[in-house]
């Protein structure tokens, strides 16, 4: 249960007015925060003394707030009280009694402003009501303590409070903004480097990528020599920033822009290598190097891809009626694509980048084979390494001109389709084997975008044979009709064992998909392209869904606050 809040916040708030705190006060920030430095009574990197509440013991450590060296991060790490605490009944909800405790602390104030342990015991206010989750009262607590004992080193450490109130409260901008001062201003301190964490993390959720990259570096800069594996992280974390400015451009609207943005995130990424790689260990260094080659390989292609391939599509190639005109072609095909040149170098670059992620994953088998994120790159590293065979694949275009007419000089263009013929068979082959090499890393992303691809090797081998032109000869002359549909059922026979094959392929991608619950492009490209190929057996599939007619919204932060009456007399324990 939340402690009640109502009436400490209205008596906190009431100091803060008499302090001259009803708005931003002079020197400190938006949040109420001090401005100035505050310089502290314990030098830098010194831990304060560990604390005993002047009410009693804190509450207790929660080891999931403690840092790697052992030191509890956050309030329990100070204050100066020595006289235990009897603010609730043993058999009362504890919060009731931590804000309890913390109205003593502020009674203890009130009585004299001027005394010398005046600043603890507003600080100990504080952290007794964050430990009754009356964080609206810490808040006024702490910011009243840096206001009016801002050269003090609990005004420092209320800083972390406040960034840890306003956290409670959904205030992400001032917990940020709290955490950040504290991180800068007290860079010695041992809780130091969880705000600075703590900050960039809120800046990241609020969108504000600038001050996140720029706390980062500062981080980074900071403690880099001494916890070189914190700024590792730091440095690493960085790279969703960089990948978010470039994902959300679109490239076929600006591609300059999409371009600039993916080459700052490249040269990112290559810098934590350089800087950060050996410390940040093998599965990062996997997943650097995969998303390296990733961003190059799209950088290569200079327009949108098609289903990831470099082309133009065009209007889908039809075959006309027989009559009165002989067609042109045998059958329909897919979407008409033109094959468009990747840049050379960047293919290259990306080549290199997929081949060190794999080198880098065999290197580090065992702990980079338990990493998710590695093992999802390393499946993409070598779906990418099969794509440049696929499109190698591609890019053996069916002979033009060809002329069968015994006439002519008919033996040339069998030649010509007899070698075209064996080298599809041979690339497409050579490309079905690359992609199997994707199904043994057993990544499921991976998994399902190789076997569709390994459905479109033979799909477009058909499609390339049923858009051919039929040679003039053929559909010209007497009888005519009978020789086109005598070449079409021959190369029916040639059609129908790769639409099966690509039938076979596109299946077993959709069973898979639905195996694992997996949805993507890939798995939707099997889904259109059959039920392109055997519509009656396996129609496209469409939901239909109504939009959302109701929203939930977070309450009930703190309880309602309730009228409860005090005694005349101070509680046992006060003076």
């Amino acid at each position: 249960m939340l402690a009640t809040a109502g009436r400490p916040i209205v008596r906190v708030a009431a100091l803060l007015l008499v302090a001259g705190c009803g708005a931003a006060p002079k020197g400190t920030t938006a949040g109420g925060l001090a401005a100035s430095p505050v310089e502290p009574t314990v030098a830098p990197g010194d831990a304060p003394a560990e604390p005993r509440s002047e009410l009693g013991e804190a509450p207790a450590r929660d080891a999931s707030r403690e840092t790697r060296g052992g030191s509890l991060v956050g309030l329990q790490g100070v204050g100066a009280s020595e006289e235990p605490c009897t603010g609730a009944p043993a058999d009362a909800d504890p919060e009731e009694g931590y804000v309890r405790c913390a109205e003593r602390f502020l009674e203890r104030f009130e009585r004299d402003p001027s005394a010398p342990a005046a600043a603890s015991y507003l600080y100990d206010a504080g952290k007794w009501f964050v430990a009754g989750k009356s964080f609206g009262a810490a808040i006024n607590a702490f910011t009243l303590l840096t206001v009016r004992y801002p050269n003090t080193t609990l005004a420092a450490h209320a800083l972390f409070g406040l960034g840890e109130s306003f956290g409670a409260v959904a205030d992400y901008r001032r917990a940020a903004e709290a955490y950040e001062q504290f991180g800068r201003m007290y860079s010695g301190e041992r809780d130091a480097l969880e705000a600075l964490s703590r900050a960039t993390f809120f800046w990241k959720a609020l969108g504000d990528d600038a001050k996140a990259v720029e706390d980062t570096r500062f981080f980074i800069k900071t403690f880099g020599r001494a916890r070189p594996d914190a700024a590792a992280d730091a440095a690493f974390g960085l790279t969703a920033i960089y990948e978010k400015e470039r994902d959300r451009l679109d490239p076929r609207r600006d591609r300059r822009a999409y371009e600039a943005a993916s080459a700052r995130a490249v040269a990112h990424l290559k810098q934590y290598l350089a800087q950060h790689g050996k410390i940040g260990g093998r599965a990062r260094e996997v997943v650097a190097y995969a998303k390296i080659g990733a961003a190059l390989w799209a950088q290569s292609c200079p327009v949108a891809t098609v289903d990831g391939i470099c082309a133009q599509a065009g209007a889908r190639s039809e075959a006309s009626e027989r009559s009165p005109r002989q067609p042109t072609q045998c059958g329909p095909g897919s979407v008409k694509l033109t094959l468009i040149t990747r840049d050379a170098r960047l293919v290259k670059e990306a080549a290199e980048a997929f081949a060190a992620a794999r080198t880098a994953f065999q290197a580090g088998r065992g702990a980079a084979e338990q990493d998710a994120a590695a093992r999802y790159h390393y499946g993409q590293a070598t779906f990418y390494q099969a794509e440049a065979a696929f499109e190698a694949y591609l890019k053996l275009q069916f002979p033009d001109a060809l002329d069968f007419d015994p006439k002519k000089r008919s033996s040339l263009s069998k030649r010509r389709f007899e070698e075209w013929f064996s080298a599809k068979l041979r690339l497409g082959s050579a490309a079905t084997a690359s992609f199997g090499a994707v199904l043994e890393v057993k990544d499921a992303a991976s998994t399902i975008a190789a076997v569709a691809r390994v459905g479109q090797i033979p799909q477009l081998f058909s499609d390339a044979l049923l858009t051919a032109e039929i040679p003039r000869d053929v559909r010209t002359g007497p009888f005519a009709d009978e020789k086109v549909d005598a070449f079409c059922g021959t190369l029916s026979a040639v059609v129908e064992p790769l639409e099966a094959k690509a039938v076979e392929a596109y299946g077993a991608c959709t069973t898979k998909a639905a195996e694992l619950g997996w949805s993507s492009d890939w798995s939707r490209l099997c889904e259109r392209e059959l039920a392109r190929l055997e519509p009656e057996k396996f129609p496209l599939a469409s939901e239909l869904r109504a939009p959302a007619t109701q929203l939930t919204r977070i309450t009930d932060l703190e309880r309602p606050a309730v009228r409860r009456d005090r005694p005349s007399e101070p509680h046992a324990g006060h003076e």
